[in-house]
């Protein structure tokens, strides 16, 4: 008994511990690292964290490298690009990794790191063979044709990365990208390493390691399920997010397709749970064994039903819109699907009650899913988890045409559980619908660019559409501002979910306002570009 007792009192203390390491998190991140400034942060992206910790870290390596370089130092000129390649690799940020459970920096947050880490070690790199070509009149230099070779080789690899990576090229030659990421990647690793970059072996071998893992183990035990040697018996456990046979996929139209699975798995009966504001990696053994792409979760935490949103854009996404050819529109395919997750989550703490009692998610297109999944788990968390310091939301959505807001509206009738509609009512077994039943709380604002008015537009959203109207950012969070300054509200949660070029005039108009009403506007970003 007394062991059981002391079991229960650490318990509550790790349990406690735990809560207050996220509450200092995010603390640290609303009031000083996640702090935005004016033209780095809309433009370039930086934020306080970076000016002082990043930047004068980048700076320190390019100073160093450039005096080792006037001085004839090569070796010491090789160093601070090891250092960057270390960190390159140490920012791939494709998982739940250490460094977002640490700092809790959303996904696209790890990949601007890893792109700066990159293009740093690149611009190091070329530093480093400057140096040495500065100093190859020297018998000693002179003699290293080996080094020469492999240093070459390897940063004429780090080029042909970046130009590959560029958002043009990848986008539109995604296939291509990935496979020849993978080949230059091994390139530069096997000629830097054997340049002598040694060091960066350290951020390069636990990643390999979870590649394999992930391609070797991971996929075969999805697939087929695992040895449960437990009592004896070698059973075959499955494992994963879905189990074969229980997912669907639907044509919603020419480039827009609609997977779903059963959140309760229907061989083991386990319950998929995750955060709104999540994703998961997606694998179609069907298409490629070796590719897993993120696609954020369109439905909500309370929802008996995930669901995910593909818009059709590049290689992968066309095979995969070929495997409901022969399919209607609207028709349900079956679909051999591995799926691993949740990861990530919101970058603002929206999850805990005390935080914000004021919420604006901002969309265009078909960035209006991740901030759905949020919406209507807001929804749920008023209605039926009496969360009460919800005060305001209000969703904006732009789309171009009559048909996009059609398309991406589809409904389909499914089980009584499910929803039939774009938003979920406050008890599940209620048909959902757009309607307000919380005192004005929620609120929404749907623009199409075209002018006519549509008159088979769905009739629980005709009362929210605005034909041939483009959102007014600014007055739509400068009314939220207001009403903030009003009730004595100091913060807003600012969600995105646009094209960079709109997320960048937003980020500047946040900043903006949180001087002018004294109300911090907290932003998280999910660019989506059309």
């Amino acid at each position: 008994m007394n062991t059981e007792l002391q079991g229960e009192k650490w318990t509550r203390r790790a349990r406690k511990c735990k809560n207050w390491c996220i509450g200092l998190r995010w603390r640290l991140s609303r009031g000083l690292f996640a702090v935005p400034i004016p033209l780095l942060t809309p433009y370039l992206g930086f934020k306080v964290c970076d000016v002082l910790i990043a930047l004068p870290f980048i700076a320190t390596l390019f100073g160093f490298s450039t005096r080792s370089a006037l001085q004839g130092d090569v070796p010491g000129s090789g160093w601070p690009p090891t250092v960057g390649l270390l960190l390159t690799f140490f920012f791939v940020v494709r998982r739940n990794s250490l460094l977002l459970s640490i700092t809790g920096i959303s996904f696209e947050r790890g990949l601007f790191y890893h792109k700066i880490s990159a293009v740093s070690t690149t611009l190091l790199a070329g530093l480093h063979g400057w140096s040495h070509y500065r100093a190859s009149n020297t018998s000693e230099q002179g003699n290293k044709q080996a080094k020469v070779v492999t240093g070459l080789v390897s940063f004429g690899g780090m080029v042909l990365l970046l130009v590959l990576s560029l958002n043009s090229i990848r986008r539109r030659f995604f296939d291509f990208f990935v496979r020849a990421h993978w080949i230059l990647f091994i390139i530069v690793i096997v000629y830097a390493v054997a340049h002598g970059a040694t060091l960066a072996l350290f951020g390069i071998v636990p990643w390999m390691i979870d590649v394999v893992y992930r391609i070797v183990f991971q996929v075969r035990m999805y697939s087929h399920g695992s040895s449960d040697s437990s009592q004896g018996n070698f059973k075959q456990l499955p494992r994963g997010v879905t189990s074969q046979g229980q997912v669907t996929m639907v044509r919603l139209g020419d480039n827009m397709l609609r997977i779903q699975f059963r959140r309760e798995r229907v061989d083991t009966e386990e319950i998929f749970e995750y955060k709104a504001g999540q994703y998961v990696f997606v694998c179609v053994p069907e298409i490629s064994l070796l590719e897993w792409h993120p696609f954020s979760i369109s439905s909500s935490p309370a929802e008996a039903t995930v669901t995910l949103h593909v818009k059709v854009v590049g290689d992968w996404t066309q095979r995969l819109r070929k495997l409901t050819h022969d399919a209607e529109i609207g028709e349900r395919v079956p679909v051999n699907l591995l799926a691993e997750g949740p990861y990530g989550g919101v970058s603002v703490d929206i999850y805990r009650p005390q935080t914000y009692s004021h919420f604006v998610l901002l969309s265009e297109g078909i960035g209006v899913f991740p901030l759905r999944s949020v919406v209507t788990w807001l929804h749920h968390e008023q209605a039926s988890r009496n969360r009460e310091s919800i005060d305001r939301v209000h969703l904006v959505w732009s789309v171009y045409t009559h048909t996009e807001l059609k398309t991406l509206l589809a409904v389909e009738n499914l089980s009584e559980n499910d929803p039939d509609n774009f938003f979920v009512a406050a008890n599940p077994h209620q048909k959902p619908s757009f309607h307000n039943e919380i005192a004005d709380v929620f609120t929404f604002d749907f623009h199409v660019a075209e002018r006519n008015p549509d008159t088979d537009c769905p009739v629980e959203a005709d009362n929210f559409v605005h034909f041939g109207s483009q959102p007014n950012y600014v007055q739509i969070l400068q009314d939220i501002g207001t009403d903030c300054k009003r009730n004595s509200v100091h913060r807003v949660a600012v969600l995105l979910c646009t094209s960079s070029h709109t997320s960048t005039d937003i980020v500047s108009t946040c900043i903006t306002l949180s001087k002018t009403l004294q109300v911090s506007f907290d932003v998280h970003i999910e660019n989506f570009d059309f």
